[in-house]
């Protein structure tokens, strides 16, 4: 027989994540003094000292190191389960928890969603967008299943959280057809261009930049903006000259109206599948990682 039962475990589990008993209390929703002596009780069994303080923190011994260990790898184990179950829901239909990395350009996730309703179209999606690292902490506690994003999670040493490119998308100027007519070559058409670009913490931001400086280039920088469907509003209505990725370019509603300038720029929208590895696969993600890819358009491809 165990010499401690696994709610002592997880207690001490919580702690061992949350840093100090009161924050696990408030977690947990378990009195402090109640918390405490459960784990006092736990330590005992065990014989052995599991914490040490570092002023009002509780860090783990080297022995509290190896209990955290195994008990990481058993509450994991039994969120996988959960996890499992969870993925069919009661009336049969699978359930795919899709998380969307800020910035990550629109029309690549809808192609992602159609993916899954090609393979499954009872499946139940969910969509999450959020910052990366949120995104994937909710992939390792097994609340979403996969994630896409434009740029890789830095995943530590040993994490079970995988990055899969899935496209290599080349980024280009567009424009409305008429603002489009005005340029009549690159670079130098741009100086003192209006210029509507994502905001600075976007990857294809940062790499337009370094072209204009490289060009010495000095449009007017009009907007920085989020969201590619209203960049692709502002050019539809001739309010300047972005930088889009050619997918989301020719995916748009505005595709008619609004052309690019010149052939693709030497930089490239990188787009990632981001999942956590697991014991048992979630009924479609394999699938998706060894045959989902994005269908570039042949006037993607210059």
């Amino acid at each position: 027989m165990l010499p401690f039962n696994f709610h002592h475990l997880y207690y001490f589990y919580t702690i061992a994540n949350e840093g100090s008993i009161s924050r696990a209390s408030k977690y947990l929703r378990v009195s402090q003094p109640a918390l405490s002596s459960q784990l006092k009780k736990f330590e005992s069994n065990m014989e052995l000292d599991l914490f040490h303080r570092e002023g009002k923190s509780l860090v783990l011994s080297d022995q509290g190191r190896m209990v955290m260990a195994y008990a990481k790898t058993i509450f994991d184990a039994g969120q996988e389960l959960y996890d499992c179950l969870r993925n069919v829901s009661k009336n049969g239909r699978i359930h795919v928890r899709i998380g969307v990395a800020t910035f990550s350009p629109k029309a690549c996730t809808t192609s992602l969603v159609n993916f899954f309703l090609d393979k499954e179209p009872q499946a139940h999606i969910t969509l999450e967008e959020n910052k990366l690292d949120v995104l994937a902490e909710k992939l390792n506690d097994h609340v979403l299943d996969i994630v896409i994003s434009d740029v890789p999670f830095a995943a530590r040493a040993g994490s079970s959280i995988q990055n899969k490119i899935v496209a290599h998308v080349p980024i280009l100027f567009c424009a409305h057809k008429e603002i489009a007519r005005k340029i009549k070559k690159l670079p130098a058409g741009l100086n003192g261009i209006p210029l509507i670009l994502p905001p600075s913490m976007s990857p294809i931001h940062g790499a337009v930049q370094e072209y204009l400086v490289m060009h010495n280039l000095k449009p007017h920088l009009r907007a920085e903006i989020e969201d590619p469907e209203v960049i692709g509003r502002m050019l539809a209505a001739r309010k300047g000259v972005s930088a889009l990725n050619c997918y989301t370019l020719f995916q748009s509603p505005w595709k008619e109206e609004l052309v690019p300038i010149g052939p693709p720029l030497e930089i490239e929208d990188t787009i990632f599948l981001i999942t956590k590895k697991r014991k048992a696969s979630h009924p479609l993600l394999q699938h998706t990682l060894e045959n989902f890819t994005l269908k570039l358009p042949s006037r993607c491809r210059f």
